[in-house]
């Protein structure tokens, strides 16, 4: 659990951490060993779930044997599905991570999203939906770490 106050911004007391999967962890499918290392390590602390309509079909084997959980979605209504997952969760104690359009409204709905400018890009849309974006996975994984600087970027 991650508890923070942020001036001006909010009180965010972060239980659970959902990601998009392809772009944003994954680039063409495909995960680095030490990104799935520090989510594995990252599922000791929150509840952490990747939330994909997976492209290109290797989410679950990604994830198998940890405690990380995989929700597939339908591509068509990728959207939605992704803001009702985050709904679901309770917003207010939701990290959300994407780079893609379609995650723009989980993002929204979270109690702090994150954009995630990766190999892939990072849809336009998300520009206005974020409250904060990083230049890469590597960079909200640090935010995690170390929180002190979400303070510094979101106090108002």
């Amino acid at each position: 659990m991650l508890k923070i106050d942020i001036p001006g911004f909010q009180e965010l007391i972060i239980k659970k951490v959902v990601f998009d999967y392809n772009g944003t962890l994954a680039l063409k499918g495909k995960i680095q060993p030490e990104i799935l290392a520090k989510l594995k390590k990252l599922a000791d602390l929150f509840e952490v779930y990747i939330v994909t309509a997976d492209t290109y079909g290797t989410v679950r084997q990604s994830f198998t044997g940890s405690s990380v959980r995989v929700k597939v979605i339908s591509g068509s209504q990728g959207r939605q599905e992704k803001e009702r997952f985050v709904k679901d969760l309770n917003s207010n104690e939701v990290l959300a991570v994407g780079n893609g359009k379609n995650d723009a409204a989980m993002l929204q709905e979270a109690a702090l999203g994150i954009a995630v400018l990766e190999g892939e890009g990072m849809a336009a849309e998300l520009y206005r939906s974020a409250d904060l974006i990083c230049p890469g996975i590597a960079e909200v994984f640090e935010l995690l770490d170390n929180p002190r600087g979400l303070k510094a970027s979101l106090r108002g």
